[in-house]
């Protein structure tokens, strides 16, 4: 008679060893954890776990154990509302490692599920840059480097493609500022392009929107930069407040 899936996930947990140091890794989603605690809920075909600890809580449906081994406990899972199954997995950790090296690859981690990119590609002497996903404090380093590569090449005349942009927080707006004024202050131009709804809010709020010259499109972004030192650039003026 075939054992109970829940009494065999218990068992292949307990085993496995999942209150020592391990790392979980769950649809691209990495988590390194010290201690983790864990609950076999029912004795159904698909028994409920639920995993915790201070920094992680999850719970799955689980369909069936498909590796385990003594560097890797694999589980086939399903999410509460989803019928796509998943693949859960528990790695264990090796021993001697630093703190410092924990937290480096925790880092490299959360870099290779970053929502972001910047695109650039060239129309004669004008730099498009295309930008896609979020631009917040984490990832705004990446576009100050794009454009200061750029401006270090000589490319002065800059559209900026915000067409993809979902999100942006302060520090997004704070990049744009700064990547702004280091064109200008080269003697360059930069205009943008595309910008979302929830992003023009941001920008109206802020009273940015009067500082970057938007265009419809990149071609009437392309057609309005003169060549190059024929025309004076706009002077960055924010708005002032009256009280």
């Amino acid at each position: 008679m075939r054992v109970a899936l829940a009494s065999e996930l218990e068992a292949s947990l307990r085993e496995f060893g999942v209150s020592a140091a391990i790392e979980i890794r769950e649809s691209g989603r990495v988590a390194r954890l010290s201690r983790l605690s864990y609950e076999v809920r029912g004795s159904g075909e698909k028994p409920p776990l639920h995993l915790w600890s201070e920094e992680y809580n999850v719970t799955r449906r689980v369909l069936a154990i498909t590796v385990h081994s003594e560097q890797r406990l694999a589980l086939a899972v399903e999410r509460f509302g989803r019928s796509k199954p998943d693949l859960l997995e528990f790695v264990r950790v090796e021993f001697g490692q630093s703190e410092r090296e924990i937290l480096r690859q925790a880092f490299c981690a959360r870099l290779s599920r970053l929502n972001f990119s910047a695109s650039i590609r060239h129309v004669g002497l004008i730099s498009i840059v295309e930008v896609a996903g979020r631009l917040t404090s984490f990832e705004s380093g990446a576009l100050r480097n794009s454009i200061a590569q750029l401006l270090k090449e000589g490319h002065k005349q800059i559209v900026l493609n915000l067409s993809r942009l979902d999100y942006l927080d302060s520090s997004g707006i704070g990049v744009l500022v700064y990547t702004y004024m280091s064109v200008i202050k080269r003697g360059g131009e930069m205009k943008v392009v595309g910008l979302t709804k929830r992003v023009e809010e941001i920008l109206e709020i802020t009273q940015l929107h009067q500082v970057f010259q938007e265009f419809q499109d990149e071609q009437s972004a392309v057609s309005s930069l003169a060549p190059s030192g024929s025309k004076g650039a706009r002077i960055l003026e924010f708005p002032s407040t009256k009280n």
